[in-house]
């Protein structure tokens, strides 16, 4: 047993040092190309930044690979001075590693390749004006190419996370600076350095789209004019056909590679281009036939790193912004419903009819003139109101006769009198009654504009502060997915105000790419340390959206029986059952008043609005103030509907039970049952009402029975029994309950029947 634990040791041993001495042996290399790419024949400054930008372990392996290249340089300079600057790259980075706050800054990296290029420069070189300058610019292009082949570097060494787009611009232009070295290789005028940018050229414009190909293009365009101003005319020939490439990549391999082809071909015949258009061109076709032929396995990896990180988490700041408009909005229909209701309180006060109105206008129509004037109104005017006050009564009355006997011998034009007064009245109370219905109609406006200002109140409470983004558990999930070979271009990862997580992911193409829901699930879970559903995955024409919700602790077995009265083609009984997508199941259930087809429209109305209410997110209080509202507004005959509502948290059990007029609820747990009875008033009868509440929790076998008035005829506690002695589904107790009621049925009462069970099962 030790001795297989050794083997196995050894093994494993020297697989690492195997994958060392190769990857030091590559960072060899890479220096060797690099101290070949020389600019125009007169300088090399790329070996010396290669040394400069590498890491601590790879610095000798660098060192001495780009001395290597020094050794024998190609063009008008010595590689004297670049192994001299290599010396102090080497000497000023092993000062750096004692200290440890600083050896890692890649802006003191860029200053060490710019001083070791700039001091050999005065010291090796010639010292006339021209050539200081050329010193200091090539010094200056070292520094900016130790940028880009330190974050080159960095994403090497975390390869497990994908780069952002700054950090991929960065790899691109490192992996061309690297490729410039190649230039001067040749095989029948075909530059190996530059088939070998046209390939990554279009693998960037392949799997980073139009923007990494366009970086890729224009690094390879100024690479070539770095290399030799002959070539300078054709780096727009670059620029173009990479831009062309990574706009026709959504359409697959052959479409990019077709538009990077024919960008050259174009060009080069609008151009009228010699011998160098023609060798482009043939290295173009090469490039994109070798690329055509790739396996998709070095496809996906290429995809891994060239697609720039673009996960769309948490924003934070447009939550913010929705929430303070939110908030605005809310703020100004409250006081939006204030100014209505003040106005309305004003102008009924100018526009209501008066009653001293009628008679001072019978009065002064049919008074006026008469000689028992002053006695009427002056002496015995106390006596006179009382008789139009008692004229009044007999009009409400219908009494044929609306004067009191006393009235009839002192008046001498009762007649006129009575026919005036009749008229006047008439039309007062047909104000009166039309300010009245104004007064209901603002009364429900006002509750429908509180209404809504609490449901805004509330989405801005939810927005802002119920629910949490984890950016960077998003950013992870990304990260992982991609390792599977699924490019996350959008990924979001939300807790709301339950402590529930939902994970919405959107992959833009989905062609080539393979979603295994195991292969997801399970390494989302890993991540997450939380247990989901199985993945929803929808497609469209151009992307997917992969959603995961937390998985529940329970289930829950539910079953609906109706009976309607008297045989009627439809039940004045209205339900509702439907998960709200936050892990609760809501069942409502409605019984309008009386039986039949008015009562469904009743019912149903009820139903239907609350269930669109619950669904949208607002809360129960707010959702029954626009149901009593709408149903107080939508016809002159008296409407009203009971309401009963369920909701239980499938992730710990919790019950919510809410009332409006509604017949018992009946709740067994622990084998032992309970009943939840309800004195509020239904909807539609009164402004102000409100939901009797309760609250309970339960647990596995825990059953829940909701009722209509049509089953409690005969009492519950028949119901009770058969509830704490049942054994079996959801659809046998509803069976069982809805036909003892039916048999129970006595006295003439015959309403519609309705009975909502729900079993709760522990979730396996």
């Amino acid at each position: 047993m030790n001795r297989t634990i050794k083997t196995a040791d050894n093994f494993s041993d020297s697989k690492h040092i195997f994958l060392a001495v190769i990857q030091h042996v590559f960072a060899g290399v890479l220096g060797f190309v690099c101290a070949g790419g020389s600019v125009q024949s007169a300088a090399a400054p790329f070996g010396v930044a290669f040394a400069a930008a590498a890491p601590k372990v790879f610095t000798p392996a660098a060192v001495l690979g780009a001395a290597a290249g020094y050794f024998s340089p190609s063009g008008n300079f010595s590689g004297l001075k670049y192994i001299a600057a290599l010396s102090a790259v080497a000497a000023i980075k092993y000062m750096l590693y004692s200290l440890k706050s600083l050896h890692k800054s890649k802006w003191l990296l860029c200053l060490t390749s710019f001083l070791a290029l700039i001091l050999t420069t005065f010291t090796v070189g010639n010292r006339d004006a021209l050539s200081l300058i050329s010193g200091v610019a090539e010094s200056i292009l070292s520094a900016a190419a130790t940028f880009f082949f330190f974050d080159a570097f960095f994403v090497f060494k975390n390869r497990s996370h994908s780069p952002d787009s700054l950090k991929l611009c960065s790899v691109i232009i490192a992996v061309n600076l690297v490729l410039l070295g190649l230039f001067s290789v040749e095989f029948f005028d075909v530059s190996a350095g530059r088939l070998l940018a046209s390939l990554f050229l279009l693998a960037a414009a392949r799997y980073g789209k139009a923007s990494m190909g366009a970086v890729a293009a224009i690094s390879v365009g100024a690479c070539i004019t770095l290399y030799s101003l002959e070539y300078s005319p054709h780096a727009l020939a670059f620029c173009v056909a990479g831009l062309m490439a990574g706009i026709f990549s959504s359409l697959g391999k052959i479409a990019c590679s077709l538009g990077y082809i024919l960008t050259f071909v174009l060009l080069s015949l609008l151009t009228m281009g010699g011998e160098i258009s023609v060798i482009l061109s043939s290295e173009a076709v090469f490039a994109a036939a070798i690329f055509l032929i790739l396996p998709k396995s070095l496809g996906k990896r290429a995809a891994n790193l060239l697609s720039p990180l673009t996960v769309k988490t948490s924003q934070t700041g447009k939550c913010n912004a929705l929430t303070m408009r939110l908030n605005f909005a809310a703020s100004a229909l409250n006081d939006v419903s204030k100014t209505v209701d003040n106005v309305a309180r004003e102008l009924s006060k100018i526009n209501c009819p008066d009653f001293e109105d009628i008679v001072c206008g019978t009065k002064s129509s049919v008074c006026t003139g008469c000689t028992s004037f002053n006695k009427c109104w002056d002496s015995k005017l106390t006596q006179t109101l009382d008789y139009t006050a008692k004229m009044a009564t007999n009009i409400n009355m219908n009494l044929p006769e609306i004067s009191p006997e006393e009235f009839k011998n002192i008046c001498i034009r009762r007649t006129d009198f009575e026919n005036c007064f009749k008229e006047k009245y008439n039309d007062f109370y047909k104000k009166l009654c039309e300010e009245d219905r104004l007064e209901q109609v603002r009364s429900v406006v006002k509750d429908q504009f509180d209404a809504v200002a609490e449901m805004l109140g509330s989405l801005s409470e939810e927005f802002g502060n119920d629910e949490t983004y984890d950016s960077l558990l998003a950013d992870k999930i990304a990260c992982a997915l991609r390792e599977l070979g699924v490019i996350v271009n959008d990924c979001g990862c939300r807790t709301d105000k339950f402590g529930r997580m939902t994970i919405e992911i959107r992959v833009v193409e989905k062609k080539d790419t393979v979603f295994n829901r195991t292969h997801i699930l399970r390494r989302i879970e890993d991540i997450c340390e939380r247990d989901f559903e199985n993945p929803c995955i929808f497609s469209t024409d151009r992307e997917v959206l992969i959603t995961l919700s937390e998985k529940a602790v329970y289930t829950l077995d539910t079953y609906v029986r109706q009976i309607n009265s008297n045989n009627n083609a439809v039940s004045g009984d209205s339900y509702s059952c439907f998960y709200d997508g936050k892990g609760r199941y809501i069942m409502l259930l409605s019984d309008g008043m009386g039986n039949g087809s008015r009562a469904a429209v009743d019912g149903a109305m009820a139903t239907n609005i609350l269930t669109r209410l619950i669904k949208a997110g607002f809360g129960w209080d707010c959702a029954l103030k626009i149901l009593n509202s709408s149903m107080l507004f939508k016809s002159t005959d008296e409407s009203l509907a009971t309401i009963d509502a369920v909701c239980i948290d499938l992730f710990t059990g919790r019950t919510e039970l809410y009332k409006a007029g509604a017949a018992p609820t009946l709740v067994r747990r622990n084998g032992r049952t309970g009943k939840a009875q309800s004195t509020s008033l239904p909807a539609g009868i009164l402004r102000d009402i409100g939901f009797d509440k309760a609250t309970i929790k339960l647990r596995h076998k825990d059953i829940t029975l909701m009722l209509s008035d049509g089953v409690v005829c005969d009492g519950t506690d028949w119901i009770c029994a058969e509830l704490e002695a049942f054994e079996g589904t959801a659809d046998e107790l509803c069976e069982k309950i809805a036909n003892g009621a039916y048999l129970r049925r006595h006295g003439g009462k015959n309403d519609d029947i309705t009975v909502i069970a729900a079993i709760l099962h522990k979730a396996v």
